[in-house]
């Protein structure tokens, strides 16, 4: 009662992953375990309840990239556009 049954259902999956794990005597490492976390970042994306995005530090690489190539390239606005600059990286 007052709880949405997919939490509910989300919940009892990991407790019997929990459970399983503790069946077979397996660790988990206490600084990389997350649990009921706000957000992950998961190879290379961050993922939220709003959904995932690439993350920020890849992101920022690629800017650095460009930046660095003296890349004046326009911003794209069509699939032909982005094709041609995909091209040319």
């Amino acid at each position: 009662p007052g709880i949405w049954k997919f939490i509910w259902n989300h919940c009892i999956v990991v407790n019997c992953i929990l459970q399983c794990l503790q069946n077979v005597r397996a660790t988990i490492s206490a600084k990389k375990f997350m649990l009921a976390t706000p957000s992950a970042v998961i190879i290379g994306h961050k993922c939220t309840f709003e959904g995932h995005n690439p993350e920020e530090s890849k992101v920022q690489k690629i800017h650095w990239k460009l930046h660095s190539l003296h890349c004046d390239w326009p911003e794209c606005c069509n699939l032909t556009q982005v094709r041609g600059f995909l091209s040319v990286c």
